[in-house]
């Protein structure tokens, strides 16, 4: 479909491209996936939930299995999500719109003839076709449609994000069709450059203004976030969503951020140098240790962890809904923010409900994480040991 072709399974064919252990894909958080081997030839043995674990290097990587979850079983770095996916998704900007399957379709081959040419070679139920395109140096292109029927063509424009498919010919001229005939601004997809405008999101997270977010900055997404809870509840009120609506590097844009004018708010989302995510249980444990012992024992995670679900479970059947995780109240707690922002990873069995076995299990496999030597307690050394370099 269209031109941003993207793989469900691991693709695991491009070892043969990459060659053996080497990284076949990226996740969404930054982090590489593997086939199904690790660098030395042998099938990984202490791959954790996610489907991941740290290699000889001390780097975290997932891997391709044969057997449930295939791919990554979550995310290891942090992640946004909106509208019930990772935010930002990798986006092509192909020059056609994104079309319906061909329903028996097969490609037989490809061919680059020429710089610039490229011929796609396929059949349908056995009958051969192909399609021909030429890609200019203005972003346009030219689509032969070839088959036994004779050759379509078509030409294609930039597509916009404002709307239209970017697609014209002969019997309609451009500047008939004002919608798709609309420029491209030097910056890029965007009117604008590529800046992020009003929204307060992409403002956080875009640290260098570039209209995109790299991979230094998806990784420190959650650091980034946190600038925009003002009030310190480990949520983001809609208060706080307008409070930094339109800012703008230089102090752009208005309205007040807490007590700080926009201008004075200093450099938004995760530098370069801030480093990889931390562990949650290291993040917060001050909060979890509530002895003051700076040991963190299984009870006090366990504790916490029933303690933000009763928070949200309002009644009482052991079990949250999207409603009971959306609506107002709940937990206040840090482990209340990591059960409502991480719901659908801990809902292991898909369901759309979380309930308290699967909530106090995540923080149980998070606790065993760090207890390197299982006796049921995370010391300091434990702790510092767990840190992410």
């Amino acid at each position: 479909r269209a031109d941003d072709y993207h793989y469900h399974i691991a693709p695991v064919h491009l070892e043969r491209v990459v060659g053996a252990g080497n990284p076949i894909a990226v996740a969404l958080d930054g982090y590489p996936i593997y086939g199904y081997n690790d660098p030395n030839g042998k099938p990984p043995t202490n791959l954790d939930w996610l489907n991941g674990h740290k290699g000889p290097d001390g780097q975290y990587h997932y891997h391709a299995t044969k057997t449930f979850p295939y791919l990554n079983g979550g995310f290891y770095g942090e992640v946004v999500e909106l509208n019930g996916q990772v935010d930002p998704q990798p986006r092509a900007q192909g020059v056609r719109p994104s079309l319906p399957g061909l329903k028996g379709a097969k490609i037989v081959g490809f061919e680059a003839p020429k710089p610039g040419i490229f011929v796609v070679r396929y059949e349908v139920f056995g009958d051969p076709r192909s399609v021909e395109y030429t890609v200019n140096d203005n972003g346009s292109a030219t689509f032969n449609f070839v088959s036994s029927q004779g050759t379509k063509t078509e030409n294609y424009t930039p597509r916009q994000g404002a709307g239209g498919d970017g697609r014209r010919n002969a019997e309609r001229p451009m500047g008939n069709d004002p919608q798709r005939n609309r420029g491209r601004s030097e910056g890029g997809g965007r009117p604008d450059g590529g800046r992020a405008g009003s929204d307060p999101i992409v403002a956080a997270l875009d640290a260098n203004g570039d209209g995109r977010i790299d991979k230094a900055e998806l990784r420190g997404a959650s650091a980034a976030l946190r600038k925009l809870d003002t009030n310190k509840d480990d949520q983001i009120s809609a208060d706080e969503f307008r409070g930094s609506g339109g800012q703008r590097r230089g102090g752009e844009g208005g309205g007040p951020r807490g007590e700080r004018p926009l201008g004075q708010a200093g450099p938004r989302g995760p530098q370069p140098g801030d480093g990889p995510r931390q562990p949650w249980i290291l993040v917060h444990a001050d909060e979890i240790d509530l002895d003051k012992n700076k040991i963190i024992s299984r009870d006090e995670i366990v504790g916490e962890a029933t303690k933000a679900f009763e928070g949200y479970d309002a009644d009482r059947d052991d079990k949250l809904s999207a409603a009971e995780l959306s609506g107002r109240g709940g937990s206040r707690s840090a482990m209340g923010g990591f059960l409502k922002g991480h719901a659908k990873e801990i809902d292991r069995d898909g369901d759309g409900i979380l309930t308290r076995t699967e909530a106090v299990g995540n923080a149980e496999r998070m606790f065993a994480k760090m207890d390197r030597n299982k006796d049921g307690k995370i010391t300091p050394e434990e702790m510092e040991a767990s840190r992410r370099e």
